[in-house]
């Protein structure tokens, strides 16, 4: 009787949830990857790309992965996670950090 219930108890009970595929950003959205370091590396480097990249797809995988384009419409090969990225907000007046010949001491 008692192998019974539990078969029984398991044939009722409704298939757990699947986790939302929705992510945290949206396709058309700007933003920036992480940079892989060697560690233990002297000096101090950002842990962002300067570049910036725009989604161009957003993958239902589980967990949620994107797959980039850069500013010139091409495709990144790799996809990368949420945590992966960084929401930046892009300006066409934006201007970039240039090492200019007046900063280096001589």
């Amino acid at each position: 009787m008692k192998t019974m219930k539990v078969s029984l108890d398991l044939v009722s009970t409704p298939p757990p949830q699947i986790e939302s595929r929705t992510g945290k950003y949206d396709v058309g959205d700007w933003v920036r990857i992480t940079m892989r370091r060697q560690p233990f590396r002297k000096g101090y480097l950002g842990d962002w790309s300067e570049e910036i990249f725009e989604i161009a797809l957003r993958l239902p995988t589980v967990p949620v992965t994107y797959e980039l384009k850069d500013l010139a419409c091409e495709v990144i090969k790799d996809k990368f996670y949420e945590s992966e990225i960084q929401n930046v907000l892009k300006s066409d007046d934006k201007r970039f950090d240039v090492d200019s010949p007046e900063d280096k001491k001589t």
